[in-house]
């Protein structure tokens, strides 16, 4: 009886110890399991987190791809628009090569108009000159008995001398004697420089400065007349002033190109009244021709 109540002791202190080892593995077991759900939960952010990150990430490859086309799509535009700013200033180089070449056209056509009323003012004064020097005396046969020096003209020697009342540049002066059959005046001496300067001054309108038929436009400082004889030394009345200088004087000053052709200043001594200046200015000339 003694061994069977041992038995049941031991027994029972078995059992005893069993329900200890079994409560710590349950509280073990409940340790684990709150730590499972604990690091589930951690696994769940862990997830949700990288399911936010891959939507992140899917939209920023979204984004990219948009941006990708929008970079090919404006670098498209862009070199569009770098023809477009080539064919501009193409048009534009176009445009104004037109716009100047044409602006040339229309000078040259105002100068070709003002050299052809210039020439039919010439040819119509001709013909005016023509029949005062030459007058008809006979109609049925046209028969003309030509003067000397006809009214508007001033004899001198052998020549006969025109002192014109208007201006004109100096070719025009001179297409306008050879339209009268001479040409622009040429100094051969001192009496006849005397005639001409005097004869100058006794005009009205008085106008100080006169053309006479004079040129050094082939070569500087070469000085020739109109007949292509040179200006020698024993005539020739060049204005000389002292401290201001010597004519000719090629001054630049107003015009670039300089002073080529010749004229007489009337407000000046008579054997010091020649001064080269601008063939483009508009002066009164002087014309002669022979009897």
């Amino acid at each position: 009886m003694s061994q069977t109540i041992k038995q049941l002791t031991e027994s029972n202190s078995q059992r005893e110890e069993e329900g200890r080892r079994l409560s710590q593995m349950n509280g073990l077991l409940r340790d684990e399991l709150v730590q499972v759900k604990e690091k589930n939960q951690e696994l769940l952010e862990i997830n949700n987190k990288f399911q936010r990150e891959v939507k992140n990430l899917s939209e920023q490859i979204g984004d990219l791809l948009n941006c990708e086309t929008a970079s090919k799509d404006n670098m498209e535009l862009q070199d569009e628009l770098t023809e477009l700013q080539e064919q501009h200033r193409n048009l534009s180089t176009v445009l104004l090569k037109e716009r100047q070449e044409a602006a040339e056209r229309q000078e040259t056509r105002k100068d070709e108009m003002a050299r052809m009323m210039a020439d039919m003012h010439s040819i119509k004064e001709a013909h005016h000159s023509l029949d005062l020097y030459c007058p008809v005396v006979n109609h049925k046969i046209k028969e003309r008995i030509c003067k000397k020096c006809h009214d508007s003209w001033r004899q001198f020697e052998t020549r006969c001398y025109f002192f014109s009342s208007r201006t004109l540049t100096w070719s025009s002066s001179r297409a306008w004697c050879q339209a009268q059959g001479g040409d622009l005046l040429i100094i051969n001496s001192g009496p006849e420089q005397s005639f001409v300067f005097e004869s100058s001054q006794a005009l009205e309108p008085r106008s100080s400065r006169l053309w006479m038929g004079l040129t050094d436009a082939e070569e500087e400082d070469e000085w020739s007349w109109v007949d292509g004889s040179p200006v020698t030394s024993d005539v020739q009345y060049w204005l000389s002033r002292p401290g201001l200088g010597t004519e000719p004087d090629n001054w630049k000053q107003d015009n670039p190109l300089g002073e080529d052709c010749g004229h007489i200043d009337i407000s000046e001594n008579t054997f010091m009244s020649w001064m080269d200046g601008s063939c483009k200015t508009p002066y009164r000339w002087i014309c002669e021709k022979n009897i």
